[in-house]
C-alpha cells in the first residue's frame, strides 16, 4: 500500500512541475495544495539545509527527519510523507506531502468484513452438518439403547424378561456403525462404573483419611500420655504410688554432695513378715491391696522431713531426716510397729501384720547411697533371724557378724551344690542318737541329724547352718541328699541285723521341703528303690509348717500314711494352735520340746503331765527331748513318758560308731 503511495505522489508531482515548472514555490505550493485530493493532508517545502520555508496543512516532516523516522510510526499515525527534490528557478528544494492513509483502510476492512462473514456462513454451515450426522449416527441410538435399557429394567423388576425387551440389540451389523455403537456403549457403561467406583474409592479414601487422622491423634495423645506414665514411673511405684528405689536413691545422693556431707539422717527398711503367706492363701490379688493399704498407713510419717519409697515386693524404705543417734531411731521404729499393728479389713478379712525394721544411721564411713542402703537392709534381716517383729540399729560388731553369715552362706552354697548324685559327700554326715524306753532304756529307734564339717572350720553347729539353709532355700536340695543317704544306710543295716527291723529310723523334715507337693512321690520311690517298709519311717514336722497351708499339710500326711509312714509332731508345744492340729492331722508321736524337759522342777511338769494325758487319749506316743540327767529321766518316769532321747542315753554317733551299738543289740 505504502508503494503504491509512493508512485501516484510521484506522479502528481511530476503532474504539478510539468503545468507549474515556472512558477516560485509559493504559488507552486498554494495551488497545488488547493488541487482537489481525497488523501492529501498537509504539505511543505524546504531548502536543500533543511529549513522550511513554506507549510500548509498538517506539519510533515524534513528529509533529514524523514530518515529519522521508523516506518511503523507512520503507520501508527496512519498517515505517510512523502519527501521528492526538485529543481526550481535553478535552486534545489524538497517538497514534503503527507497523505493519509484512511481511505486505503477503509477499503481493507470493508474486505476483511466480507472474508469474515463468509467464514462463518461457512463454519455454520459445517456445525449444523455435523450436528445432524451425529445425531442420527449416534444420538437416536443412544437414545434408544437407552430407552430400551429403562424399559428391560423395568421387565427385570416384574420377573417377565424376554428376547424382545432388548430391541436396540437386534440391530443387524450391517455396516461399522453398529460396531461403533456396540463399542461407544460398552465403553460408556465401562466408564461410567470406573465413575461409580473412583467417588466410592474417593469416599473410601476420605473417610480413611479421617480415621487416619483420629489415630494419629489418638497416638499423639497416647504417646504423651505414655511419656508422662514412664516419666513418673521411673520415680514411682506403679501399685502403691509411693517413690521407688530410684527416686530414693535421688534423695540421698544429695546428702552425699559436699552442701549436705554434714546433715545427719536415717534410713528405715522395713520388710512385711511372712507376707508371701498372705499371698498363697488370698492370692496375689489380696496381696497387693494390703500392700496399698499399708503404703496408705505408711503416708502418715509423710513430711517435708521424709521420703518414703517401696523398694520391693513387700519391702519399703523410709528416709528421716535430723536423727542423730539410735535411741531417736528406735524411737521412730516404735512408732512404725505401732501403726502396723492395727488390723487391716480387706474383702470381709481382718489381717495382722508384723515388719521386721532395719536401721541404719548416716556416719562419715558412708560415701554414698549404696552403702547405706546396704547396711539398712543387712540389719533388717538380721532382725528377722531375732524373731520378726523387731527393730534393730547397724553397729560395727554388727557388721562382722553379719559378714559372717554371709560368708557361712557362701560356703554353705559351695557345699550343697558340691554334693554328687551318690550319697557320699566329705562334708556332709549323718548322726544317729538313740530314742529308748524309759523303763529300761532299750533303744527302739535313732533319730537321724545332720552334720556339717567345713574343710577348713571343723564341724559347725546345726543351729549355725540350719536357719541359712531353711532361709535361701538349699535345705531343699540338702534334705533330699539326707534321705538319700539315711535310707542306704538304713538298707544295709537290715541286710546285716535283720532281726532289727522293728527299730524306726526318725528323719527331720523343715517346712519348704515339707510342702514339697511330690513328697509322698519322693518317699515312695526311696521305699522302693532301697527295699524299705514305711514303718521304719517315721518323718518329723514342726507345727509351723502346717501353719503356712493347713489344707495341702493335710493332703500330703495322708499319702504318707498310705504308704505306712510314721509321722511325729516336733517340738510340740511350743506353738499356738496344736490342739487344732493333732484333730485334724494323722499323728502317730508327740516329742515333747526340751524347754519343758529342762524345766521339770518347775511350771515344765504339769505341762508335760497334760501332754502325756492329750497323747495317751488320742491313741499317740510321747517322746520327751533333751534328757540330759538322772533327775529328769526319773521324773519322766513317774509322768508315765513312755519314751525319751538326750545325753543320758548317748550323743549323736555317726555310721560306723552306730552300727557298733547296732551289732550288741
Amino acid at each position: 500500500m505504502l508503494q503504491q503511495l509512493q508512485l501516484i505522489s510521484k506522479q502528481k508531482i511530476h503532474d504539478i512541475l510539468h503545468y507549474f515548472p515556472k512558477e516560485d514555490a509559493r504559488i507552486f505550493l498554494t495551488k497545488y495544495y488547493r488541487m482537489k485530493s481525497e488523501s492529501l493532508i498537509g504539505s511543505a517545502i524546504y531548502t536543500s539545509q533543511n529549513k522550511r520555508i513554506m507549510h500548509f496543512g498538517e506539519k510533515t516532516l524534513s528529509p533529514k527527519e524523514k530518515h529519522k523516522t521508523k516506518y511503523w510510526n507512520s503507520w501508527i499515525n496512519r498517515y505517510y510523507d512523502i519527501v521528492v527534490p526538485i529543481q526550481l528557478v535553478q535552486e534545489k528544494y524538497y517538497i514534503s506531502l503527507r497523505y493519509t492513509i484512511a481511505p486505503i483502510q477503509k477499503k481493507l476492512y470493508k474486505y476483511i468484513q466480507r472474508i469474515f462473514l463468509l467464514v462463518a456462513l461457512i463454519s455454520i454451515f459445517v456445525v449444523i452438518t455435523t450436528i445432524i450426522i451425529l445425531r442420527s449416527l449416534i444420538l437416536i441410538p443412544i437414545f434408544q439403547l437407552r430407552k430400551d435399557l429403562v424399559h428391560a429394567g423395568e421387565v427385570i423388576q416384574q420377573n417377565e424378561v424376554k428376547a424382545s425387551s432388548f430391541q436396540s440389540l437386534q440391530y443387524k451389523r450391517k455396516d461399522e456403525l453398529a460396531d461403533v455403537i456396540e463399542a461407544f456403549r460398552q465403553m460408556f457403561t465401562q466408564v461410567r462404573n470406573q465413575i461409580k467406583e473412583r467417588k466410592l474409592a474417593e469416599e473410601q479414601l476420605s473417610l480413611l483419611n479421617e480415621h487416619l487422622e483420629k489415630r494419629i491423634l489418638y497416638r499423639t495423645q497416647e504417646l504423651e500420655d505414655a511419656n508422662q506414665k514412664l516419666i513418673h514411673n521411673a520415680f514411682h511405684d506403679e501399685l502403691t504410688g509411693l517413690g521407688n528405689r530410684t527416686q530414693l536413691l535421688q534423695v540421698l545422693q544429695a546428702h552425699f554432695t559436699e552442701k549436705k556431707q554434714q546433715e545427719m539422717f536415717a534410713i528405715f527398711i522395713i520388710d512385711l513378715d511372712r507376707f508371701k503367706y498372705v499371698n498363697d492363701s488370698f492370692g496375689h490379688g489380696f496381696g497387693d491391696k494390703l500392700l496399698v493399704a499399708f503404703s496408705n498407713r505408711l503416708e502418715e510419717f509423710k513430711s517435708p522431713e521424709t521420703t518414703i519409697a517401696r523398694i520391693g515386693g513387700d519391702e519399703f524404705a523410709i528416709y528421716v531426716q535430723n536423727v542423730y543417734n539410735s535411741d531417736q531411731a528406735m524411737t521412730y521404729a516404735r512408732k512404725i510397729h505401732q501403726l502396723i499393728s492395727r488390723a487391716f479389713y480387706l474383702e470381709n478379712q481382718e489381717i495382722f501384720l508384723t515388719a521386721s525394721i532395719g536401721i541404719a544411721i548416716h556416719s562419715e564411713r558412708y560415701q554414698n547411697p549404696e552403702s547405706i542402703l546396704r547396711d539398712a537392709d543387712l540389719v533388717m534381716y538380721r532382725a528377722k533371724e531375732l524373731g520378726r517383729d523387731r527393730s534393730e540399729v547397724f553397729g560395727a560388731e554388727m557388721r562382722a557378724s553379719i559378714l559372717k553369715r554371709i560368708q557361712l552362706e557362701t560356703e554353705l552354697r559351695r557345699a550343697v551344690n558340691s554334693l554328687q548324685t551318690q550319697v557320699q559327700n566329705n562334708e556332709f554326715q549323718i548322726y544317729f542318737q538313740p530314742i529308748v524306753k524309759l523303763n529300761d532304756h532299750t533303744i527302739t529307734g535313732f533319730e537321724a541329724l545332720l552334720r556339717w564339717f567345713h574343710p577348713k572350720k571343723g564341724m559347725i553347729s546345726p543351729n549355725e547352718f540350719i536357719p541359712i539353709a531353711e532361709e535361701t532355700g538349699l535345705i531343699v536340695p540338702l534334705g533330699s541328699w539326707v534321705l538319700e543317704a539315711i535310707c542306704e544306710k538304713l538298707s544295709l543295716w537290715i541286710q546285716e541285723f535283720p532281726h532289727l527291723s522293728y527299730l524306726q529310723f526318725s528323719i527331720n523334715l523343715s517346712g519348704k521341703q515339707f510342702r514339697q507337693k511330690d513328697l509322698p512321690n519322693t518317699i515312695e520311690n526311696l521305699l522302693h528303690t532301697w527295699g524299705l517298709q514305711g514303718q521304719q519311717f517315721k518323718l518329723e514336722i514342726t507345727e509351723s509348717s502346717l501353719v503356712d497351708d493347713p489344707e495341702l499339710a493335710r493332703e500330703i500326711l495322708l499319702s504318707l500314711k498310705k504308704q505306712d509312714v510314721k509321722i511325729s509332731m516336733d517340738d510340740f508345744g511350743t506353738g499356738y494352735s496344736s490342739l487344732s492340729y493333732l484333730h485334724q492331722f494323722p499323728f502317730d508321736t508327740l516329742k515333747i520340746d526340751r524347754s519343758f524337759v529342762s524345766r521339770l522342777q518347775q511350771e515344765g511338769k504339769d505341762i508335760i503331765r497334760t501332754i502325756i494325758a492329750l497323747a495317751k487319749t488320742l491313741g499317740m506316743d510321747v517322746i520327751a527331748e533333751g534328757i540330759e540327767t538322772k533327775e529328769q529321766n526319773e521324773a519322766l518316769q513317774q509322768l508315765h513318758c513312755p519314751y525319751g532321747q538326750g545325753y543320758y542315753f548317748g550323743k549323736p554317733k555317726n555310721a560306723s560308731e552306730t552300727q557298733k551299738i547296732l551289732q550288741q543289740l
